[in-house]
C-alpha cells in the first residue's frame, strides 16, 4: 500500500482519479489513519474553482492551515508556482 509511506501530497490538476488519490489520503488523515502529512495543491486556479475549498471549511468539513506567524488562513497552501510549493512544504 503506497499511501502508508508517504510523507507529503502534491497533487496536480487532474481527472477523477487523482481527486480520488487526494481525498484518499486526506481521509487517512482526518480519521487518524494515516498521520499529517503536507499536502500541496499544484495550480491554484484550477483546484479553487474545482473544489470550494473555503466552503467546506465554513461548514467545518476540513481545516485549512494556518499561517505559523498569524492566526489569519494561508493562502500558499494552493500554489500557483513549483518553487512556492516547495517553499512551502
Amino acid at each position: 500500500m503506497m499511501v502508508s509511506h508517504t510523507r507529503a501530497l502534491i497533487a496536480c490538476p487532474g481527472g477523477f482519479g487523482t481527486c480520488d488519490e487526494l481525498f484518499e489520503i486526506m481521509t487517512l488523515v482526518q480519521t487518524g489513519k494515516h498521520p499529517r502529512i503536507p499536502i500541496v495543491l499544484f495550480g491554484k486556479s484550477y483546484w479553487s474553482q474545482v473544489i470550494n475549498w473555503d466552503k467546506m471549511a465554513e461548514f467545518v468539513s476540513i481545516e485549512l492551515s494556518l499561517s505559523p506567524s498569524t492566526t489569519r488562513r494561508n493562502p500558499s497552501w494552493r500554489c500557483s508556482s513549483a518553487p512556492r510549493a516547495a517553499a512551502w512544504m
